[in-house]
């Protein structure tokens, strides 16, 4: 059985120096047969390697998936390298053919790890390849890390595995695993600043994330006659830290996440809450909504009169 497979891995080690070394690009025709050629000497070398290590070495088979992955990147740097500062088109090629190797990276990776492992895994490869991609200011780059973190967060949230109700609630591996990937694509969004649509998903990405993860977190850990509550009291405090914190950092959307939050509370007190109370819960519930509006007005005037332009005295 290492006979087949030791003759496509030297086919595919001596296919990828003769396209990185001996023949470079001269056409746009060039460039294209030679993406497509090399992006199906991956795949068939990986697909046989797959099958092989499944049958006869599965013990190993992570290791040999990744490990031609990595030759693949090694071949790919160098390409890379000479490719700085020659034509927009050989650069795009290089690039065309990064792009191609980090799917197979993420095959290797869902393929080696579960539960929570590929979760963290797929989250740490996205982090790097999203701060690689922002600081070369390489769009493509930058934008392919959102397919590992949509791969992160589809995990966490079908992966049955991974939850498990013994645990404290918001004190887990589980809801850590949100929080920190919210965290991480706010950072993202702020790194990647230049490279303005793609860091406009990440930055309104982060809170839709740690939203679900603390919903996730309330339905397998709190009864359900107080989960309605439970997510209410989401939204109220979540509204809360962000609109002040968007106040004292003057950050605009920090509050517009805020308000949008304290908004879905106002709205479910009028809607569902404030028709099922007593009368007296409802003269309560009236003064706290209305003294919470004015806090928020107070801050917001204060935010808005410190973000006015200074006067020309002159």
């Amino acid at each position: 059985y290492e006979y087949p497979l030791f003759f496509q891995v030297s086919i595919f080690l001596l296919f990828l120096y003769r396209e990185y070394k001996l023949v470079p690009a001269l056409s746009k025709k060039d460039s294209l047969l030679s993406f497509i050629t090399i992006g199906l000497s991956l795949l068939f070398v990986y697909l046989q390697a797959y099958y092989l290590s499944s049958d006869f070495f599965p013990l190993f088979q992570d290791a040999l998936l990744m490990s031609l992955v990595v030759v693949y990147f090694v071949f790919f740097y160098q390409g890379f390298s000479r490719s700085k500062g020659k034509s927009e088109l050989e650069e795009l090629h290089i690039g065309g053919v990064g792009l191609v190797g980090l799917l197979f990276v993420l095959a290797s990776i869902v393929i080696g790890f579960e539960g929570r492992m590929l979760s963290l895994a797929s989250a740490s490869f996205a982090l790097i390849i999203g701060i690689a991609g922002s600081s070369a200011k390489i769009r493509s780059l930058y934008g392919i890390s959102l397919i590992f973190w949509i791969v992160t967060i589809l995990n966490l949230l079908f992966d049955r595995s991974i939850y498990d109700n013994e645990e404290w609630i918001f004190l887990n591996g589980y809801f850590l695993l949100y929080a920190f990937s919210a965290a991480m694509l706010y950072v993202l969004s702020r790194l990647g600043k230049a490279l303005l649509s793609i860091s406009e998903i990440y930055k309104w990405s982060a809170f839709p994330v740690l939203l679900i993860g603390t919903f996730a977190e309330i339905y397998y850990h709190v009864p359900s006659e107080y989960q309605i509550l439970g997510y209410t009291s989401v939204f109220a405090v979540y509204g809360l830290i962000f609109t002040i914190a968007g106040f004292f950092l003057k950050d605009n959307d920090l509050r517009k996440i805020g308000l949008f939050a304290l908004s879905i509370v106002i709205l479910k007190l009028y809607i569902y809450d404030f028709w099922n109370m007593g009368i007296v819960a409802r003269i309560f519930a009236g003064f706290g909504l209305g003294a919470a509006l004015v806090f928020a007005g107070i801050l917001y005037n204060r935010s808005k009169k410190n973000n006015l332009p200074p006067k020309d005295l002159t």
